[in-house]
């Protein structure tokens, strides 16, 4: 890093890989750069740029921003391209974690400020990197050095506090000055003035002279215990003062206490109905209770979980009792929980900050709770209990701003069941963060309890004291499982006389003389008679911390903070022996340093390796499925990037393999897989060659995912359906191809069931396509998910698979505009936005249409990032669209709904539904999207299992019905009202005939299919040996075959009749023959049909006007039409009110 220039302005701190570390107002988490003026001058940043290119200096310019001295400015480097003064700062770039340039330029665009050229070095996640702001501070003047006190007993002025003033008769002491009767001050004192002081006066003088620095020092700091306020003077000025009144005289008292501390104390037992907290619970029949002492509890005890339904989620939130900010704060509670089901539990203790949930209330909400993303929160101190089943160990592990720190194993004893146990959380503060220390003391009740730390005094910088209050929350997964709590407490433990407290007095260096100087302190106590007093400062200088070549790395950032030591490199990954890979006999990897100085450890359970963990120094035998991880440790680096490898050990059931679809093999490492929590997995994609895939066969994909089941009424299903997030070594999303499909991050795993042709929801999918409408991509795969056991084998096998493109926007899937948390205004406000209409039952947010209620919930932007103006905007354009559609002037194309709804998509959509009969359509899992600047689309399609007959509700096994009209009026029922308009109709129909012709025609429908079929035969056997349900009736199935084959026909057949059903309600268009003249070029045209009259035109205009009269210059067929020369026919039949499809055809006779 170099620097050049008279404005001070550094980049002091950066991250290129930003996992977890801070968030942005979308609650992304992008990469971001730190400013600092180091300076002593305001510099207005208007002008200024920051780039990531040396050719493009100017690559993003601020705003008009004030930076203070010795002020920081964060800047988001996430491509979103926002410059708002006051507002949160966004780049048009990002970082890349692998290194680049990086600079801050000036309003010349010539002169770089600061750079790190040529390129920063590799990054690691949540690591940042910059320059050490406090690496070479060192004591200046020690608190033991010489110093010279005097109790004043008249007024000489403020002469004292200059250099020149004669001080021989003072006294001479060293270390600080006080008295205490506790004994508690005794180390810092060298001189005890109780004689001089208690009775007589409050207040003392203090003169301490030092010698400057050199000019390589340019920070000075004064560190001062008192007791209990001060004026300090450097020459004679004042630098710096605490609890001191204005003005001061020499026989000043102090105006607030700052001695020893007096504890603020929140306690509850529970053994009132009553106390200052709030219950939370999600429906009546779990609701948290005080519950009458029982065995093992001599008291009342809350009942926060009753084990009555499944994935049981409750709160207690306590209020705010302490205001103001601490210097220690302890939070410790029982609990005790049962659990006969196989079923884990979790338990949440959160120091809520007041400024973000306030002084009362619930906290943290339930929804939050239930995903388990209260780890994320930030300036959240969060201490996690969790047991992924019962008679497992437990996990206890603590997190502030979404970084864990420790992570404590806990023996299934140490959590047992029907014993109280206790978690503790105290946090110390210091000037520059907080020690915390986590723990858990089981069988807390009995005299020979013992705690167990998972963190013992961790260090955490920029944890500074905040005002908070305590929220306690819990969690199961099954039911029959109850978690009781008893025995809250928390303690406020104020600022203390011995804590030092440092004043920076940086700004003041221009007081400095060369050679002595000196430093003065008026000690002031509460008053005369206060019987404890101190007063102990010394002085320390730092040398200049922006210096070139002072780059390093930081494990603990500090983003908006002073930069720690950090470390100058980083060690380099180890070396393995072996890759990871699928293997059929044990394989021996070997770990090795690249440096001699450096050790190499490492966890084979997916956990991430510290400095504790297990040492390679030999062959490691992997005779199990396993995730090695491993780090070098180089003394004085940073820790190396983790190296990542999974060995997936073979049974000999599955030796030999393969199959003519892809596989997917999943390893959650014995972690439980659920609809609430992202699981962390390796995922291994195998496609396959040559026709045929092995599980040892070359990886499409291996690397990290993190996954979760989805589903609403198919979680009742024991085939799960999964959602997976791909994942790169730094924790972001990773976009990449999977067999094939685009590249993207998100995907999905369907897993079809109660649909045993296994095949409905991607023959929609596919039509859809076809038709010119975007739906997910596919891929059908046979999956492997390793649960139990050493090795994979036949039991982790599940099934066929659909492998699908998750609905998201981006330029491969719904391709609308990005919608930014900035975009509250026209245009931009007005797209794009991904709604859905679905079950009622999931509860996700969204809004309520106004005269159908009909009911919408956000999908993008997501609930938690969408803005209020955003929610606003939307569903105020849906009001306004069923208003059109359904007021009075529905009709026009200016006021009706064709001005808010693109409606050939909706014919297109309508036309899918019907032709499926799919009885979930315009119900439930119904995606729309809107772009910016556009009309309303309806689609992707998504979720088609309960189509073509495989339903025995909503008449979805008949061939026969509309079935719009079962749709009730809270649910997208437009087509019977847009049906009035004769227009629509007509368009409707017209586009019916024309799928009939290629897209829905019944012999590509079944040549498709048959396809499938073909593809799946070797497959759908395994599938059904998994899952016996051939010849079985599995909920809604109507039609139940003995066999896949039947199953085919039957899907076939279906479809056949539904079609012809269609066709039967629609006035069919005429057919048209062409017959040759044998001694002309003239052709004679033959129209016919089976009912109503043709209306024909030889030129292309539509003899059907728009509202549906016939078109004057329409022709009744009467007869063969012969012609001589070039026509485009256009033919329709008329029936009373009726018209039917079009037939356009063009001849050329004289060709």
């Amino acid at each position: 890093m170099s620097a050049a220039g008279q404005d001070l302005v550094f980049i002091t701190e950066f991250m290129a890989a930003n996992t977890h570390t801070l968030a942005d107002r979308d609650r992304d988490y992008p990469d971001w750069i730190e400013l600092y003026n180091a300076g002593t001058n305001t510099v207005n940043l208007a002008g200024w740029a920051l780039t990531d290119d040396p050719q493009n200096l100017t690559r993003w310019r601020f705003p008009a921003v004030q930076l203070a001295p010795n002020e920081y400015l964060l800047v988001f480097a996430s491509g979103k391209d926002r410059r708002i003064p006051g507002a949160e700062l966004h780049t048009n770039f990002k970082l890349d974690a692998g290194g680049e340039y990086l600079a801050l330029v000036k309003p010349d665009g010539k002169t770089i400020a600061c750079q790190f050229a040529p390129t920063y070095p590799p990054q690691q996640a949540d690591v940042s990197y910059g320059l050490s702001m406090g690496d070479r501070a060192m004591v200046w003047v020690p608190s033991q050095a010489p110093k010279r006190v005097w109790v004043p007993t008249a007024d000489v002025g403020l002469s004292w506090t200059t250099l020149e003033f004669d001080d021989r008769q003072w006294q001479v002491v060293t270390n600080g000055v006080g008295y205490d009767p506790t004994g508690l001050y005794g180390p810092f004192l060298g001189a005890d003035l109780r004689a001089a002081m208690l009775g007589r006066s409050a207040s003392v003088y203090l003169r301490m002279p030092f010698v400057r620095p050199d000019s390589g020092a340019n920070r000075l700091k004064l560190r001062l215990r008192y007791d209990d306020g001060f004026v300090a003077y450097l020459n004679g000025w004042e630098v710096a003062r605490r609890n001191a009144p204005k003005p001061l005289r020499w026989d000043s008292t102090a105006t607030a206490a700052h001695g020893v501390p007096v504890p603020t104390v929140l306690e509850e037992n529970f053994e009132s109905h009553h106390g200052p907290y709030v219950l939370m619970w999600t429906e009546e029949r779990t609701q948290a209770r005080i519950a009458e002492p029982n065995e093992g509890s001599a008291g009342r005890f809350l009942r926060l979980i009753n084990g009555q339904v499944q994935n049981q989620v409750a709160a207690v939130a306590f209020g705010q009792v302490a205001s103001g900010q601490f210097q220690t704060v302890t939070a410790e509670f029982e609990f005790r929980w049962r659990a006969r089901a196989a079923g884990g539990a979790r338990l949440v203790g959160l120091l809520l900050p007041v400024s973000t949930y306030g002084s009362k209330g619930p906290g943290v909400d339930l929804a939050t709770l239930r995903n388990q993303a209260e780890t994320s929160l930030p300036g959240v101190l969060t201490v996690v209990l969790e047991q992924e089943s019962a008679g497992a160990p437990a996990m206890l592990s603590a997190y502030w701003n979404r970084m864990r720190y420790g992570a404590l194993t806990l023996a299934p004893a140490a959590v047992a069941p029907r014993e109280f146990h206790q978690i503790k959380l105290v946090l110390e503060h210091t000037a520059e963060g907080a020690y915390v220390t986590a723990s858990l003391t089981p069988r807390s009740r009995s005299p020979a309890s013992v705690g167990l730390k998972a963190l013992d005094r961790t260090f955490i910088r920029g944890l500074q004291p905040y005002p908070a209050r305590l929220q306690i929350a819990a969690k199961i997964r099954d039911w029959d499982q109850t978690i009781d709590l008893d025995n809250v407490r928390m303690q406020w433990l104020p600022q203390s006389g011995m804590v030092i407290e440092e004043f920076d007095l940086a700004q003041f260096s221009d007081l400095l003389r060369p050679g002595t100087n000196l430093l003065a302190i008026h000690g002031l106590n509460r008053s005369a008679t206060d019987p404890s007093f101190l007063l102990q400062p010394e002085l320390v200088i730092a040398q200049g911390a922006l210096q070139p070549g002072s780059e390093r790395f930081f494990a603990q950032p500090t983003p908006r903070a002073p930069n720690g030591e950090g470390y100058a490199s980083c060690a380099p990954a180890p070396i393995v022996s072996v890759r990871g890979g699928v293997f059929k006999e044990p394989v021996t990897v070997e770990l090795r340093s690249p440096v001699t100085n450096g050790v190499v450890r490492y966890t084979l359970n997916g956990t991430e390796p510290t400095a504790s963990s297990e040492l390679a120094q030999g062959p490691i035998r992997i005779s199990a499925c396993a995730q090695l991880r491993a780090k070098t440790f180089v003394p004085g680096q940073l820790p190396s990037p983790t190296l990542t490898e999974t060995y997936t050990l073979l049974d000999e059931s599955l030796a030999d393999f393969s199959s003519n679809l892809p596989l997917l093999i999943i390893h959650p490492f014995g972690k439980y897989i659920s609809a609430y929590s992202k699981t962390p997995v390796g995922l291994r994609v195998i496609d396959t060659q040559n026709g045929r895939s092995t599980l040892t066969g070359p990886a499409d994909y291996d690397g990290r995912a993190t996954i979760h089941v989805r589903g609403f009424s198919t979680l009742r299903q024991p085939k799960s359906s999964y959602t997976v997030n791909l994942r790169d070594a730094h924790g972001d999303k990773l976009r990449v191809s999977l067999l094939g499909l685009p590249k993207e991050a998100d995907w999905v795993l369907y897993a079809p069931y109660s649909d045993k042709s296994l095949m409905r929801d991607v023959l929609a999918y596919e039509l859809s396509n076809q038709m010119g409408r975007y739906a997910p991509r596919t891929r059908f795969v046979e999956v492997f998910v390793h649960r139990y056991g050493a090795r994979l084998n036949r039991s982790d096998y599940q099934g066929v698979y659909v492998l699908a493109e998750k609905i998201t926007r981006s330029k491969n899937r719904v391709n609308i505009h990005e919608l930014t948390p900035a975009d509250n205004a026209e245009p931009a406000i007005s797209g794009g936005y991904i709604i859905k209409r679905d079950h009622s039952q999931r509860r996700e947010p969204g809004f309520t249409t106004s005269l159908r209620g009909v009911e919408f919930s956000y999908v993008y932007p997501e609930p938690d990032e969408i803005t209020p103006q955003q929610r606003a905007w939307i569903a105020r354009y849906m009001n306004e669209l069923e208003r059109a559609i359904y007021g009075p002037d529905f009709k026009d194309p200016n006021k009706g709904y064709a001005a808010y709804l693109d409606v050939d998509s909706f014919i297109d959509h309508h036309w899918l539904v019907e032709m499926s009969k799919n009885i979930d359509g315009l119900r439930y899992s119904v995606f729309l999207h809107k772009d910016r600047g556009g009309k309303l689309v309806v689609g992707p399609p998504w979720d088609w299992n309960l189509s073509w007959g495989n339903a025995d509700y909503q008449e979805g096994w008949r061939t026969e019905g509309w079935y719009y009209e079962l749709l009730r009026e809270h649910e997208i029922c437009w087509f019977r009202r847009l049906s009035q308009d004769p227009d629509f109709r007509q368009r409707a129909i017209d586009r019916w005939w024309q799928l009939r012709q290629h897209v829905f025609n019944t012999s590509n429908i079944w040549a498709q299919i048959d396809q499938w079929a073909q593809l799946l035969e070797e497959a759908q056997q395994r599938n059904f040996r998994r899952w016996p349900i051939l010849g079985r009736r599995v909920n809604p199935n109507y039609f139940v075959g003995r066999t896949y084959q039947e199953e085919i026909r039957w899907l076939k057949d279906w479809i056949a009749q539904r079609n012809a059903w269609i066709d039967s309600q629609l006035l069919a268009p005429p057919t048209v023959t062409q017959t040759a003249a044998t001694s002309t070029n003239a052709v004679t045209l033959t129209l016919s049909s089976s009912a109503g009259r043709i209306f024909y035109t030889l030129n292309g205009t539509d003899p059907r006007l728009p509202g549906g009269a016939v078109h004057p210059n329409a022709q009744l067929y009467q007869g063969p039409v012969a012609i001589g020369g070039p026509v485009r026919l256009f033919a329709r039949v008329h029936a009373g009110s009726e018209w039917s499809g079009p037939t356009v055809a063009e001849f050329k006779p004289h060709q």
